[in-house]
């Protein structure tokens, strides 16, 4: 066992008891007035500073508190030659850092402040629960297997306080896969083969201004957070996985660029496979541009995301650059979903309803003052669906597109481009509709089923479609043109509609079974 500590302290208080406790290390060094300490270690294998010559876990200011608990086996707070050890500078920071049980480890935390250390500064509090009794392998005296926080650090300007709070608990074992019993959050040091030890550099949980926040809570197993970064002022992120398996949340980034508010970003994964895997390729979600699976990346100010994801095997993706963008609330409940949303630009809303189906592929693309829409009923399955708008010169009225569908293999990819204020509603109940090509007269007009253009400006579509394996399309191009178009009473219609100009009107109203129309204006 090896204790040290050196300074002045209002409450300094060091212990290590049970089996193999002198395979305990704590290290500490306080400076200043007002710091307070307490390290609690029992079982073996406990470190609490550096384990190198270098030792560490300093305080360097006032009003410093730092409470450690480790109770168990091969338990870590900051071991390793290249980190500080854990470092606390400037003045009222405080951590807590709790551990329990086999395998945990916390690696190189650092807190610091900075411009006076106005206001509340940093706060910390890490707490990993139990594991199960299950023997863990060992390497260079560290397991490899358990609970792993890597590379904390917050920077302090002034102001507001930068807060990280982390929950990870984890019971029972999955017995098939090699990566099993973790929860990570970090970069671990995963080489593709094993899990290593080294796990100093390229860490995760970086908060760098005032007034962020990160809570990230992680129950279950095999749930992977690595790095949640914030820049700024006033980010907010809270990441949950709980009792699934297999959900990877990799990189959350905020910036909030300059901007008096900030970012905000919530996501929750509660099932099995989800973020496991990739967007499918060639498919909507995979041609959005700037979108990483499963990862949600936004800059600037004012953006918000907002996903829970309970189904199984789903993956998402979120891109938000500019200013005010929301993407709303995304409730994922079905299996095998793929959702990829892309907004560059200011002011741009992407609503996606609650996708109970299974296995449908979504995109959104916006740049610029867009409004998208997307509704599948519970029940629908298997949808190919694509909305990109562009409003070229972010004009103040807005392109909104809303495709509301009720079925399964259906296909639709709408583009809008130009001065704005362009509209396209479409509402499909019926299956199998643009799985096929254009047929008849409508073949006959250059046009692929289910591809939607809007080019221009002040254009509107307005399209219902009531049965099944019908294709149609439209390509709009200029000013203030209107489609107007409803099929119903049966299946197997074609229509095909391009208007060229200005102020162009086409009304097509198909019902029965075996319709073809072409128009071209």
């Amino acid at each position: 066992m090896t204790k040290h500590f050196l300074g002045s302290a209002a409450v300094l208080a060091l212990m290590a008891s049970g089996a193999g406790a002198d395979t305990n290390e704590a290290y500490l060094d306080q400076m200043g007035t007002g710091n307070s300490a307490l390290i609690t270690q029992s079982g073996e294998l406990n470190d609490a500073g550096a384990d190198s010559a270098g030792l560490a876990i300093d305080q360097n200011g006032t009003n410093n508190t730092l409470e450690f608990t480790q109770s168990g086996d091969l338990n870590s707070i900051a071991d390793g030659p290249n980190g500080t050890g854990f470092n606390q500078v400037g003045a009222n920071n405080s951590a807590t850092i709790t551990q329990t049980s086999k395998g945990n480890n916390v690696n190189q935390i650092s807190q610091s402040a900075g411009a006076t250390a106005g206001g509340a500064t940093n706060t910390l509090t890490i707490t990993q629960g139990a594991s199960d009794d299950d023997p863990f392998p060992v390497s260079n005296n560290r397991a490899i297997q358990g609970n792993l926080v890597t590379n904390v650090d917050q920077t302090h300007g002034g102001g507001a306080a930068n807060a990280i709070t982390i929950d990870q608990e984890r019971r029972g074992r999955f017995e098939t896969n090699a990566r099993d019993d973790y929860l990570v959050i970090g970069n671990d040091g995963y080489t593709g083969g094993a899990y290593q030890v080294d796990r100093y550099l390229n860490g995760g949980v970086i908060q760098n201004g005032s007034g962020n926040t990160a809570t990230l809570t992680q129950r279950g197993y095999k749930n992977e957070i690595r790095l949640v970064e914030q820049l700024g002022d006033a980010n907010t992120a809270t990441v949950s996985q709980l009792s699934g398996l297999n959900n990877i949340v990799e990189r959350v980034f905020q910036d909030s660029r300059g901007g008096a508010s900030g970012n905000t970003a919530t996501m929750v994964q509660d099932g099995r496979g989800n973020g496991n895997g990739a967007f499918s390729a060639g498919g909507p979600a995979a041609n959005v541009s700037l979108v990483t699976n499963d990862a949600i990346d936004q800059i600037g100010s004012g953006n918000i995301v907002d996903a829970m994801i309970t189904g199984n095997s789903n993956e998402t993706g979120f891109y938000q650059e500019g200013n005010g963008n929301s993407v709303g609330t995304i409730t994922v409940t079905g299996d095998f979903n793929e959702v990829a949303v892309s907004q560059v630009g200011d002011a741009n809303f992407a609503n996606i309803s609650d996708i109970a189906g299974s296995s449908n592929q979504l995109g959104v693309s916006q740049t610029g003052t867009n409004t998208a829409d997307v509704t599948l009923s519970a029940t629908s399955d298997f949808n190919l669906l694509s909305i990109s708008q562009d409003n070229t010169g972010f004009a103040a009225d807005r392109n909104l597109a809303d495709f509301d569908v009720t079925g399964s293999f259906n296909e639709a990819t709408l583009t809008q481009s130009g001065g704005g204020d362009n509209s396209f509603d479409l509402e499909i109940i019926g299956d199998n509709n643009n799985a096929g090509s254009l047929f008849g007269t409508a073949a006959s007009l250059g046009l692929t089923a289910g591809v939607f253009d809007q080019i221009g400006s002040s254009n509107s579509a307005d399209i219902d479609v009531f049965s099944s394996s019908n294709a149609f399309a439209t390509l709009q191009n200029g000013a203030s043109n209107t489609i107007m178009a409803s099929v119903s009473g049966g299946d197997g219609n074609s229509f095909g509609i391009v208007q060229m100009g200005a102020s162009n009107m086409a009304a097509l109203t198909q019902i029965g079974g075996g319709n073809t129309a072409g128009i071209s204006q």
